[in-house]
């Protein structure tokens, strides 16, 4: 803190903010950049697949050898959800249903109009009348990584998306960097209606400042917060 108060003195709190604002805005969109790529891009089965294009409701990926992988519903929506009847994902020689009935709360899977297995909607696993060690096999078939993998990436540019996290990161480093280069302006902000020519103590400077780097860090952990979406 002593060392941002000496440049403060230095060079005055608009220059002290204006780099500091200018690093961090940088530093943030390198990492949502980095982030973005990471949540649209996923490995099953040691391939790997990487988003391409939406058009019309349907998402395109494609695996590292440029296979095409589509992705969509029965009823047009944009999103990938449990609330559509049926998803479709179509790869290679394969077309690949999960039905899901919302009166029952459960989804079939089907591979070329042959059931795969059935599960219960909310259940982490599937339930039912399978075993623990037939749950963890189908857990682990390619069909059932596909389907979670693809929600998971469309379910993040649907409901956040790299525009979104600069956004947020970015007012909160706009916030914490004006708490930093300018404690005085927020005590005076603050108490301006209630306190005539007075002067903030030291300890208000300090815990300002701290605030304001501790609002600067969750600004920049954001993107990175976002892969536990």
């Amino acid at each position: 803190m002593k060392l941002i108060n000496k440049y403060i003195e230095k060079y005055g709190g608009l220059k002290v903010f204006l780099i500091m604002l200018l690093g961090l805005i940088t530093l943030n969109i390198i990492i949502a950049s980095i982030t973005d790529i990471n949540q649209k891009t996923f490995v099953i089965d040691g391939l790997r697949f990487k988003y391409d294009s939406v058009n019309s409701g349907t998402w395109y990926f494609r695996d590292e050898n440029g296979v095409v992988l589509k992705a969509y519903n029965n009823d047009g929506r944009r999103n990938l959800t449990i609330f559509s009847g049926t998803l479709i994902f179509e790869y290679k020689d394969k077309v690949i249903r999960q039905v899901n009935d919302l009166s029952s709360m459960t989804a079939k899977t089907y591979v070329n109009e042959q059931l795969l297995y059935e599960k219960e909607l909310l259940s982490i696993s599937v339930s039912g009348s399978y075993p623990p060690e037939e749950s963890n096999k189908i857990d682990e078939v390619f069909e059932t990584k596909l389907i979670r993998e693809v929600i998971a990436a469309v379910d993040y540019m649907s409901e956040v998306g790299i525009v979104n996290l600069i956004l947020y990161s970015c007012f909160l480093i706009f916030l914490g960097t004006s708490q930093v280069a300018f404690p005085r302006g927020y005590w005076h902000l603050k108490y301006f209606l209630v306190v005539e020519g007075g002067e903030p103590s030291e300890f208000f400077i300090f815990m300002t400042q701290l605030t304001g780097l501790l609002v600067i860090a969750v600004g920049l952990l954001i993107p990175i917060f976002s892969t536990f979406y």
